[in-house]
C-alpha cells in the first residue's frame, strides 16, 4: 500500500488510510483501514518504510496483530532533519489475521507526502 498525499500521523494513531496500491495480489490489503488480513496460513514478509517530521528523539513504529501489539520498531535521532526509517521482517500468521502499523504513544510524529511516499508490503 502507499501513502503520496501530504498526511500526518501523529502519536497514538494508525497509519491509514492509504492512497493505493502497487499491487493487490489476492485483495489482501484494505486501504481505508489500513490492514493487511492473511489470505492462507503461512509465513509472510512484511516491510514498511516512512519519513519522521524532523524532530530529536526516538521514534516508535508499533505492529499490530489483530488489535494488540506484536512488536515495536525504533529510530532514534539527535538531529532534526528530515530522514526515513524502514523496517523488514516475518511472520507465521493463520489464516484471517491482521497486521497493521500504529505510531507509538508520546513517539513524535511521521508523514507522507508526495515527495515522501510510505508504503507498506506484505507477502506470503
Amino acid at each position: 500500500m502507499l501513502i503520496s498525499s501530504g498526511r500526518n500521523f501523529e502519536s497514538g494513531t494508525i497509519i491509514k488510510p492509504y492512497d493505493g496500491f502497487k499491487t493487490n495480489i489476492g485483495n489482501s490489503f484494505d486501504l481505508e483501514s489500513g490492514e493487511f488480513k492473511t489470505p492462507v496460513g503461512g509465513v509472510y514478509e512484511f516491510s514498511f518504510a516512512i519519513s519522521r517530521n524532523g524532530v530529536e528523539g526516538t521514534s516508535y513504529i508499533i505492529v499490530e496483530k489483530n488489535g494488540a501489539k506484536n512488536m515495536q520498531f525504533i529510530a532514534d535521532s539527535n538531529s532534526n532533519e528530515l530522514d526515513t526509517v524502514s523496517f523488514s521482517w516475518f511472520l507465521e500468521l493463520e489464516v484471517n489475521d491482521q497486521i497493521r502499523l500504529k505510531v507509538a504513544d508520546n513517539s513524535p510524529s511521521f508523514y507522507a507526502s508526495s515527495t515522501a511516499n510510505a508504503i507498506f508490503n506484505g507477502k506470503y
